[in-house]
Parts: C-alpha cells; structure tokens; sequence
C-alpha cells in the first residue's frame, strides 16, 4: 500500500498491486498479470479515442447536414429558374364522332342477279400527346342491282370539339375583369377574408366582388388593407385613415394623432396590427388592442432614405417587415432590431406585397432604374425579375397583390401623356 498526496486535508490510499488473472482480453489488450495502472491506462486511451472518433463523426454530420441544406436550396433555386425561363402549357382537344350512312337500291330489270351486299365500319385510333383527338366514323352502304335506276343517299355528320387550356405561364394570363371603363393609376391592392379585392387609385377606392362586380366607393387615394375580421382601412395623402366595419355602409375618417401626415403605405400582420407608412419614412402602427396609432417602436435609419422616403409597407407571415421606396428594400427581421438595406436593389419599386410562403413580390416603375414586376424568393435576399413584365411597354406597374400558389393580381400605370405607359388595367399572373 502507498499514501498518495492530500487532497482537502484527506488521505488517499492507493494501491497498484492488483493484477488480471484471467484470459486475454482482445479488445482491449489486457493481458493476464497486467497490472491495475496498466489496464486503467489502456482503458482510458480506448476512451480517449472513442471520443475522438465521436467528434469526428459529430462534425461529419454538421457538415452533411449543411451540404444537404444547400444542395435543397439550389434544387430550389433551378426549380424556380425553370419555372420563369420555361412555361408549361397543357392542352386536350377531342373531336368527336362522324357518322355517314347511304343506302342505294336499283330495280326492274330483264334478268335477276343475287344483289351484293358490302358492309364496311372504319374507326380511327386515338393519340394522345399534349393534346387529345378522338374521331369515329362509320360508313354502311347496301346496293341491290338489275338493270336499273334509282338512287337515294342520306348522309348524317356531327363534329364536336372541346379545348382547354391549363396556363401557368410567368406572363400576364388575363386582364382581371376589367369592366370598368377608363385606366388607372395604382396605388394599393388588398384582399379581404371573404375573397373580395380592394384597389386603391390616385382617384380613390375600388373594390370587386364575384357576385357584385366593381363598387366604386371614393376615399382614399394612397394605400388600402384588410384585417382578418374584415376591417378596411385606406388612406388619403393629406394624413387621414379611414376605416370601413364589414356591417357599414361607408368608411368613416378614423384620425390616429394629432397633425397630418403624408400617407403612402399601409399593412396589417397576422395579428391584426395595423401599419402606417409615410412619405419621409417614418413609420406608425396600430396593435389590434389600440384605439389609436403610435410610432412604431424601430423607425428606418435617418436621415430618410433616398429617392423618395417611404412608398409602400407589407409584412411576411414569419414577422419579417419590409418597406420600399423608389431605391432601396429595407427589411425588419421577425418585426425585431433594426432595418437592414437589402444588396443590390435594382428596382424602383412602388409597392411590395408578401405571399403566404414569405415571398415578396415587388411593383417598380421605370423612373431611373428598370421597372416591372420582381420576387425576392423565402428565404433570400436576391431579387428575380419576372420576364413576363419587363418589356419597354411593361415597365409601369403600380402595385400588386400577392393570391397564394404562386398567383398574383398587378396593375400596369397610366399616365396621360407619358412615354411607356401601362393600360391602367389590372392582371392576373403567375410566378
């Protein structure tokens, strides 16, 4: 037995003298008569270096995991590539059935001869590529023959063809029903929980229903939203917010704070918190239990940003807070810290309004940097322009309206009198 050193004021008594006395242990190493220290140090280097290996092991899966995560982002990435360079259209036609019968019958004669009967049916195949055409065609004929002289022929044919026509095509599809008479100028889009659309124009509000058509209603010329109860709200530019019930029959001026405030932008978040946006970026809301508007809690960094202050607010459905103006994205993170300008914004944007996915969809106008219509995919932060919308005559839009399933609603500005108008009408397109 040996004293091993204090520790706390405690003896520790050890001894080495314990030997193995059994077989070779072939894992390990351990041999009959090792010794206690020798069989602790070979466990504790088998130890040491299974921890070594489990590290490694650790690190392989981290790695794995993160080449996994990229390699599904850039499947995603081709996959939307292929989508806005490569429409698919899908179309099926059938043509249906023609049926011709004639019937010939000749009599008086000298001699009798036993009459021939031929009876022929034909039916064609049927093919099927991107588009579908079936056609049948049946043909009997009778001849019963003499000499002579008489001939009746009756003839019977019916075609029917039916085409339909799946577009998802990255361009415009339609104008979306455009049965009001004169172009706009677009201001704001919203779209209420019971499907009805909302159009905010520099002459005032518009809103469109399947079963009514288009109501003009006539306040508010900067920005209109829609809370999750049915609530409307929509601005004037002179600083008044107006607010329609879903049971009343007009909107009512609903004043946030004392003073005006020039009104571009409005937006609500999943919680019904409503946000205000003006022209020099200075940024308000509204929470669902507030009677009345207050700064928001982070304002964009000062002094306001360039080309124009704010123009146009929308908020994701994880938080993230965008705002555009003619420049510049900035982005909120999870309605959180400060806004960050995003790289290399190439639009001069309108209007920003984000999908049930998290993507956001951008309206620009061609006043300085291109226009047209743009998506900044979940999760990213580069821009992609729609080909569809970024001809010379396609470069005015105005705003736009996010549907879900990678639809939108867009309208083209008009102008009188200035080069490279849009039709003032709106659009319905994919993306």
């Amino acid at each position: 037995m040996a004293n091993c050193p204090q520790i706390n004021n405690t003896t520790i008594i050890g001894t080495s003298a314990i030997g193995y006395n059994s077989a070779p242990l072939p894992c390990s190493g351990v041999q009959p008569c090792d010794g206690l220290n020798d069989i602790l140090s070979t466990f504790d280097s088998i130890l040491c270096n299974a921890k070594d290996s489990v590290n490694e092991l650790t690190d392989d899966v981290t790695n794995i995991t993160e080449e996994v995560m990229i390699i599904s982002e850039e499947i995603i990435n081709i996959n939307n590539q292929l989508n806005i360079c490569c429409p698919t259209t899908t179309t099926t036609s059938s043509s249906s059935t023609s049926t011709s019968t004639s019937t010939s019958t000749s009599t008086t004669s000298t001699s009798t001869t036993a009459p021939p009967t031929t009876s022929t049916t034909s039916s064609s195949s049927t093919s099927t590529s991107t588009s579908t055409s079936t056609s049948t065609s049946t043909s009997t004929s009778t001849s019963t023959s003499s000499t002579s002289t008489s001939t009746s022929t009756t003839s019977t044919s019916s075609t029917t063809t039916t085409s339909t026509t799946v577009l998802f095509t990255y361009c415009p599809e339609t104008s979306f029903v455009p049965n009001y008479t004169y172009p706009l100028y677009f201001k704001g889009l919203a779209k209420a929980p019971n499907g009805d659309i909302w159009v905010c124009t520099d002459a005032g509000i518009l809103s469109y229903s399947t079963t009514l058509g288009w109501t003009s209603w006539g306040s508010g010329n900067a920005d209109v939203t829609v809370d999750s109860q049915g609530n409307v709200y929509t601005a004037i530019y002179n600083g008044t917010i107006y607010i329609k019930t879903p049971t009343s029959p007009i909107f009512n001026s609903f004043i946030p704070f004392a003073g005006n405030a020039t009104w571009t932008g409005l937006a609500c978040d999943a919680n019904d918190n409503i946000y205000a946006l003006d022209a020099s970026g200075n940024i308000y809301w509204k929470q669902a239990t507030s009677a009345a508007f207050t700064y928001y809690p982070v304002q964009l960094p000062a002094p306001p940003p360039p080309n124009g202050g704010g123009r146009s607010i929308t908020i994701a459905p994880n938080g993230d807070v965008y705002i555009v103006n003619s420049g510049v994205v900035w982005k909120q993170t999870a309605g959180t810290g400060p806004f960050v300008a995003l790289p290399t914004s190439p639009g001069c944007w309108m209007y920003a309004s984000a999908a049930s996915n998290g993507d956001i969809l951008l309206a620009a106008e061609n006043c300085g940097p291109p226009g047209g219509l743009w998506v900044i995919y979940a999760g990213r932060q580069t821009f992609h322009q729609l080909t569809c919308a970024s001809g010379t005559s396609l470069t005015r839009w105005g705003a736009i309206l996010a549907l879900g399933n990678g639809h939108a609603i867009a309208g083209q500005n008009y102008t009188s009198g200035q080069p490279q108008v849009g039709d003032g009408y709106l659009h319905k397109l994919g993306y």
